[in-house]
Parts: structure tokens; C-alpha cells; sequence
């Protein structure tokens, strides 16, 4: 009875241990599952909900799109929130509606621009960020076919976007398309196979948009110096503030277009992940200021040191005042010296009179010392600025004017020698004169015109028979009389009949690399 007992007993605590053992192991098993499970369905519902925010945005997008009024527009296929528009309305005068959603696929570009091009506007230039990866779509299997292959049918891709319908049905339209920004580690990561689809992918879209006439392509990978520094990149993905800006300042030229020739080479050096970039530009002075240090010092030394205690006024025409943003030579120079600078210019203004509805140098002059601002449209930089500089405290500072006035006397045909208001000499020597007058203990700068790709450099003949050295002449004679600092920027500068495509936008102004020449030139010769 008693081994009876004792076999029952050891038979149960085996049952019990058994079971025990058994529900530890699927605790074990089942638990990992249950809580990767929820892992899972945690990213998926995330995912989800991210998707969910992306579309509204994306509605939203398209909502703006189609209501708003603008000159340009921005479409990004990557995440670029750190983009300012400020860069393309402060620099060449452009209203730009940036797309807020990151595009995903074909379609979704396909129906922001639809939505832009029937809005109305008169779009003259664009902005577009396209990943060639998400502009392809697999395209469905043949079940027909008659393959004995084995295993699942390979999956095909095509480009899935009319390109032709978007930059060749409006050539007036200015395009600038850049290729992804991506760091380093995204294409190392590629499998062999998805590199080489990859490159397939980036060639036939270059290629394409190579054939534009009216198309800019570039490509953010091409620099090492972005693509290979994690700092550079915002925890979102995307390249920072800072380093949109210096790219656009660095890519922005009409010297670094990748034509039809130049895209088998590029592709090439993609091979070798080396990407592309222009190996022999021409000498990078703005660029070398801006390049990004491995680490950045939370405290920046000036550029150009002894600064600090000046005031600067630009006082001139469109060259600085069409350049009102972060990147305008009047912003640049602040950021350089630490100086406090003031943007006293307008766009259109000839240093001679031409008519009522037109002020002239001396005119802008007085409005300049009596502190009153201009009752007339189109002045709000003006009159921003000038308001800034009568609240503004200059007491132990010191103050340098510089001026730039004489390419709108060219254009106008105004006489350039004379001793009246309406001749380029008469209406400098009045307004030099009473800039001197209000302050006597200013430095004046006055900086000649440049290089104008528009007129030939100006060996075209104007209304009044006279050529732009004309102009230049009469300006070193009135700095000469009324002892000011006269500099010609034609031979300080780079700007020539070689690199105007590089320097100028529109052959007259600067383009954001032809700023930083300016700037070079500035602070290069002007002492303090």
C-alpha cells in the first residue's frame, strides 16, 4: 500500500515538473513572440499613423497649390523641412511655395505640379528634389508568359513619370533638379544587385533631364564634404539649415550643369561610390568661408576681424537690393566682420534724374540723411532698413557708406559728364556731397559697375551714344574730386565674359556665387 502511495506520489510531482518544465517553455517561446508581436504592431500602427499625417499633408499641399499665389515652386522627394524659401525670394527676387510633405511616388510629384501649373501662376522657377528610386514602379507579372523558370517571376520596373510634360511643355520655366542627399552609409548599405538598379535608374533620369534645355541637374551626393558627415544631417534625415544653404550656394551655378556628355562620367563615378563633382572648379572663396568643420565651435571666429565696431550702409541700386536675404552681399558682410549693416537700396534707381516717377541718386540721398521714408510702392526694403538705422544707437562707432550706383545710367541712356541733375556726373557729385555734408566723419566706398553679359560687356552704344566705360570713367572722376575710395569691381573681380554664366543670373545680377565674388572683392580691398 505504501509503495503504492509513493509511486503515486513520485508519478505526480514528475506530472507537476513535467508540466512546469512544459509551461516554462512555452512561456519562453510564447512570450518573446507575444511581445515582438506587439513590438510589430507598435511600428506597424506608427507607421500607420505617420503614413496618415504624411497624406493630409500631402492634401494639404495640394489645397495651397492650387489657391495661393507664387512665382515658383518646391517639391521634394526627400526631407528637406531645413530648406528656407528666403534662400530664392531674398536672392533672386522669387515668391517660392514650398511642398511640405515628402513625396513618395511619381503620382503624388505628378499631382502637386498639376495642381501648381493649373493655380494660374506664372511659375518662372522651380525647385525639385527627385529620388530616381521612387519615380520607378514595378510593374505587374505576366501570367501568360510561358516561363519554365523556377521560383517567383522576376519583377520589372519602370519609370513611372511624364517628364516631357513637366519641364517640355514649358520651356519659360526655369528648373533646377537635384538628385538626393543621402549620407555615405545609404549607398554602402545597397546590396549589389539594388546598387546596380540604382545606377541604371540615376542614368536614365539624367539622361532625360540632360536633354532640357530649360533644366539644371545636380546632384547632392556629389560632395563628400555633406554626404560623408553625419553632423550635416538633421535627426529627421535631411541635410540641416546650414548646410541647405551652403549647398544651394555651392551648386547653384550654371557652371556645374550635367549635360548629356557629362552623364555616362557621372555615372561611372557613382560606380566607384565616389559620386560626382566638378573636379577642377573655378577657385571656391565663398565656398572655402562656409565649408563645414568636423566639429563647429560654439563660438565662431569672424572671417574678416576688425569689423565690429563699424556700421555699414550699402547704398545703391538692385545689386543690393534685389539681394535682400541671407545670402545678399549686405547679410554676408555682417556674417563675415560681425559689422551691423543696413540695406539703404533700391532697385531701378540711375544716380542721374530721368523722370518724375523715377528718384535719382541725390534724391534717395535725402530721403537717406532726413531719415523720412519714401511714400511710394516697392520701397518696403527701404524703408525697413532706414528705419532700422535712425532707431539704431551709433554712438563710438564708426560709419562706411558703399555705393554702387551707374549700371541703370547706362541702361537709361542718361548723359554721363554735365554738371545737372539729370547727368550721371552732376547727380554724383550732389549726392556725394551731401552724404559728406551729414556725415563728415564717414568713410565712402564706391564700388564701379561690372562685367553686363546683357550689353557685351558694355561695348553696346546706348540711347545717348556713350558705352559703360563711360560711366566708369566719370565715377573715378567725381571719388577723385570729393575724395572718396573708388574701386573697380570689373578688374577686382572674377566677373568676366568667361564666368558671367557662373557669376551673373540674369547677366546683370549676381548669382549667389557672383554675391561671394562681390563680397571676396569688399572685404579683400576695403580697410578698416
Amino acid at each position: 500500500m505504501k509503495r503504492k502511495i509513493l509511486k503515486a506520489v513520485i508519478l505526480s510531482i514528475i506530472g507537476i515538473l513535467f508540466a512546469a518544465v512544459l509551461f516554462i517553455a512555452v512561456v519562453y517561446v510564447l512570450i518573446p513572440n507575444i511581445k515582438e508581436k506587439k513590438q510589430r504592431e507598435a511600428l506597424e500602427e506608427e507607421a500607420r499613423i505617420a503614413e496618415e499625417e504624411r497624406l493630409n499633408l500631402l492634401s494639404e499641399d495640394l489645397s495651397r497649390f492650387s489657391a495661393e499665389e507664387y512665382d515658383g515652386v518646391f517639391i521634394s522627394m526627400t526631407e528637406a523641412s531645413d530648406w528656407s524659401m528666403d534662400i530664392f525670394l531674398g536672392y533672386i527676387g522669387v515668391n517660392v511655395l514650398k511642398a511640405e510633405v515628402i513625396v513618395n511616388s511619381a503620382d503624388e510629384f505628378t499631382q502637386l505640379w498639376k495642381a501648381a501649373e493649373g493655380s494660374g501662376n506664372d511659375i518662372s522657377y522651380c525647385v525639385f528634389i527627385m529620388d530616381p528610386n521612387k519615380l520607378y514602379k514595378a510593374l505587374e507579372p505576366d501570367v501568360d508568359a510561358t516561363d519554365e523558370t523556377e521560383g517567383e517571376p522576376e519583377v520589372t520596373y519602370e519609370l513611372s513619370i511624364d517628364l516631357d510634360e513637366i519641364f517640355g511643355e514649358n520651356p519659360d520655366t526655369e528648373f533646377r533638379v537635384f538628385m538626393p542627399f543621402y549620407e555615405i552609409g545609404y549607398w554602402e548599405d545597397l546590396t549589389e544587385a539594388s546598387f546596380a538598379e540604382t545606377l541604371m535608374r540615376y542614368r536614365e533620369v539624367l539622361s532625360k533631364l540632360a536633354s532640357y534645355k530649360n533644366v539644371v541637374p545636380a546632384n547632392f551626393s556629389g560632395y563628400d564634404w555633406l554626404t560623408q558627415n553625419p553632423h550635416q544631417f538633421n535627426e529627421r534625415g535631411g541635410i540641416t539649415a546650414k548646410s541647405a544653404e551652403t549647398f544651394f550656394l555651392y551648386t547653384y551655378r550654371d557652371y556645374w550643369v550635367i549635360d548629356e556628355k557629362k552623364v555616362s562620367g557621372s555615372i561611372a563615378l557613382m560606380q566607384d561610390n565616389l559620386w560626382f563633382a566638378d573636379p577642377e572648379p573655378i577657385e571656391k572663396h565663398w565656398y572655402d568661408i562656409f565649408k563645414r568643420e568636423e566639429e563647429e565651435p560654439s563660438i565662431k571666429p569672424y572671417s574678416y576681424p576688425g569689423w565690429e565696431e563699424y556700421d555699414v550702409v550699402f547704398f545703391g541700386d538692385s545689386v543690393f537690393e534685389l539681394s535682400d536675404g541671407p545670402f545678399s552681399i549686405v547679410s554676408g558682410f555682417n556674417a563675415l566682420t560681425g559689422a551691423r549693416t543696413y540695406n539703404i537700396s533700391k532697385g531701378g534707381i540711375p544716380g542721374g534724374k530721368i523722370n518724375d516717377e523715377i528718384l535719382s541718386m541725390p534724391e534717395l540721398a535725402e530721403h537717406f540723411i532726413s531719415g523720412q521714408p519714401i511714400e511710394l510702392e516697392r520701397f518696403e526694403v527701404f524703408n525697413r532698413e532706414l528705419e532700422r538705422f535712425v532707431s539704431d544707437d551709433h554712438t563710438g562707432r564708426k560709419l562706411l557708406i558703399v555705393t554702387d550706383f551707374g549700371t541703370n545710367d547706362y541702361f537709361f541712356g542718361i548723359k554721363p559728364s554735365g554738371t545737372t541733375d539729370d547727368t550721371y556726373e552732376g547727380a554724383l557729385s550732389k549726392g556725394f556731397a551731401m552724404l559728406k555734408e551729414a556725415y563728415p566723419e564717414a568713410s565712402i566706398a564706391a564700388f564701379s559697375v561690372y562685367y553686363i553679359q546683357t550689353c557685351s560687356n558694355g561695348t553696346d552704344i546706348n540711347d545717348c551714344g556713350c558705352y559703360l566705360k563711360d560711366y566708369k570713367e566719370v565715377m573715378e572722376k567725381v571719388c577723385s574730386k570729393y575724395d572718396l575710395t573708388y574701386y573697380d569691381l570689373e578688374k577686382l573681380s572674377d566677373i568676366s565674359d568667361k564666368t558671367a554664366g557662373l557669376y551673373l543670373d540674369d547677366g546683370t545680377h549676381p548669382s549667389m556665387a557672383g554675391t561671394w565674388e562681390i563680397l571676396r572683392v569688399l572685404l579683400t580691398n576695403l580697410t578698416n
